[in-house]
């Protein structure tokens, strides 16, 4: 368990103190203290601030820092190892006493149903620490705010690295060799649910370097370009002369979308000297005022449509991305306000894109029936088929169902086709022990959507196969017996009951459309 002690405070709109904080004037009643009055506390702390976001602030060595946070690879570039590099030189070259670092911000999210002072990890000292003897002492650590933060390196998820994750790696590389500085860090608490987290907002923020250009004389430059002084001027600067082929298209924008224009088109120019940037606004911009029409949409879009255009150049492609794109932020509810950099924003969405069209594997787990396992095939088949006929983006593969070719690898095999499946599917319909070995195993696995079946009529005909047989076998008539009192009750998952191919097909398909949705793929491709 690691502890690290620093302050904790409320950056929000500051108000001024009118009373004890309830935790202090507890923790004075279970030590029997006298209550500070209100304007001796204020005389140490005379602002609060309420309702804005919650950190933590306080200094660790690198070790530590490196130990509980980690890069968040959905969103973060890799490691330039160039800059890491300067950052080592900087620290071996320079003399100790001259050497300094802004802190590090990390993010720690937690549930947004439950309450920031219950989690266990972030106490106020005067709570945790047992030897507080005397009311002066407890009440200057709750007024600066002194708390503890808990990270178990072994259960706890690791913090995002926001900002200084180039300084983290250098500094752990020195560290390795016998250095470990002392760094300051910052970590934010952000409530997340399933619908709507606010980690991306803030990493962008902190991040985003691609800032707009707020004069709107730009626009008045390019207007007046006839003139013989201006003209040779505008023509030799990339941004004047980007605008003024282009100011057909731009002249009914308002105030707002001509500054997002002039800071997409800064950012494309940092990246390419496209001689075609031209078209590529020309047709971004006719895309949004189409779009702006049919829809209610925020100005920051045109952004985003210029830098899809200039990513994706086909016409036919360009107009579907934008519209992907316009789902991707109404499903996460993002506010395009907050976002400055859209490459940034446009490697995001191309990520999300990538993870909705990466094939997903389904792996059955049955008892080997040549004529229910074709049964599966033919439905699982059309259940994909129907999924991918509302939503192109998926791609759904059935794995291989076992078959009676004598194989020695057979059960590692299996095993490893659990591991790599997103779903599996397992008929319980004769309780066989293999089928039900294979649905423990993939059960303690994470992250993989398990669906149970099973058929009465195949249940029905084992047990009278198994009535046929003549014998007086203990363990025969256990069996039977089990299967006449119904199929494997399963409490933690759902069984499907099915009796033809149809409610086959619709179990499956509902249950496909159930993993899409918990796992927010469900944005339609509906073109």
């Amino acid at each position: 368990m690691i502890e690290l002690y620093g302050i904790r405070e409320t950056l929000g709109v500051c108000e001024e103190v009118t009373e004890v904080p309830a935790d202090l004037k507890k923790f004075a009643d279970n030590k029997n203290f006298t209550h500070n009055k209100i304007d001796k506390y204020k005389k140490i702390k005379s602002l609060v601030a309420k309702n804005g976001i919650e950190v933590f602030r306080g200094f660790t060595d690198v070790k530590t820092i490196a130990q509980i946070s980690e890069t968040n690879k959905e969103f973060q570039r890799d490691i330039d190892e160039n800059h890491k590099n300067k950052i080592i030189n900087y620290v071996n070259h320079s003399s100790k006493s001259d050497i300094y670092f802004p802190e590090v911000t990390l993010l720690y999210s937690y549930d947004v149903d439950k309450n920031l002072d219950k989690l266990e990890c972030l106490k106020y000292a005067i709570e945790d620490l047992k030897q507080i003897n005397s009311m002066e002492t407890a009440a200057t650590m709750r007024t600066f705010g002194f708390a503890v933060f808990k990270f178990d390196i072994e259960k706890d998820k690791r913090l995002y690295r926001l900002d200084g994750n180039h300084r983290i790696e250098a500094l752990s590389s020195v560290a390795e060799k016998g250095e470990n500085r002392m760094i300051s860090f910052c970590i934010l608490f952000i409530p997340k649910n399933e619908k709507y987290s606010q980690e991306h907002l803030y990493f962008y923020l902190l991040n985003s370097k691609a800032l707009p250009v707020t004069s709107n004389k730009i626009f008045d430059l390019v207007t007046k370009a006839d003139a013989d002084e201006l003209k040779e001027f505008i023509e030799s600067d990339q941004l004047l002369n980007t605008l003024k082929n282009t100011q057909e298209a731009w002249k009914d924008l308002n105030e707002e979308e001509k500054q997002v224009l002039i800071s997409v088109i800064n950012e494309i120019l940092n990246q390419t000297s496209n001689q075609n940037i031209a078209k590529i606004i020309i047709d971004a911009i006719y895309a949004y005022n189409k779009y702006k029409q049919e829809c209610n949409i925020k100005h920051n879009l045109l952004g985003i449509a210029c830098y899809l255009k200039y990513k994706r150049n086909n016409l036919e492609h360009f107009y579907k991305q934008l519209k992907l794109f316009n789902k991707w932020i109404q499903k996460f509810n993002y506010n395009l306000d907050n976002f400055k950099k859209f490459a940034d924003l446009y490697e995001s969405f191309n990520s999300y894109i990538k993870t909705l069209k990466r094939r997903r594997y389904i792996f059955v787990a049955m008892e080997y029936e040549k004529k229910y396992i074709k049964l599966y095939k033919d439905s699982i088949e059309k259940s994909i088929h129907r999924i991918q006929g509302t939503n192109k983006l998926h791609n759904f593969k059935l794995m291989e169902i076992m078959n009676e070719k004598q194989d020695d690898n057979i059960i590692e095999k299996i095993f490893k086709n659990i591991e790599k499946a997103d779903i599996v599917i397992a008929d319980c319909s004769t309780n066989n022990n293999n089928v039900l070995y294979e649905y423990g195993f993939a059960k303690g696995l994470k992250n993989k959507h398990i669906i149970l079946t099973y058929n009465e009529k195949w249940r029905q005909k084992t047990i009278n196969e198994l009535k046929n047989i003549e014998h007086n076998n203990e363990h025969i008539n256990k069996i039977t017996n089990n299967l006449e009192q119904g199929c494997f009750d399963i409490k933690v998952n759902k069984t499907n009951k099915w009796a033809n191919p149809t409610e086959l097909e619709d179990i499956l398909e509902e249950e496909l459309k159930t993993y899409i949705k918990n796992n927010n793929y469900d944005i339609l491709d509906d073109d």
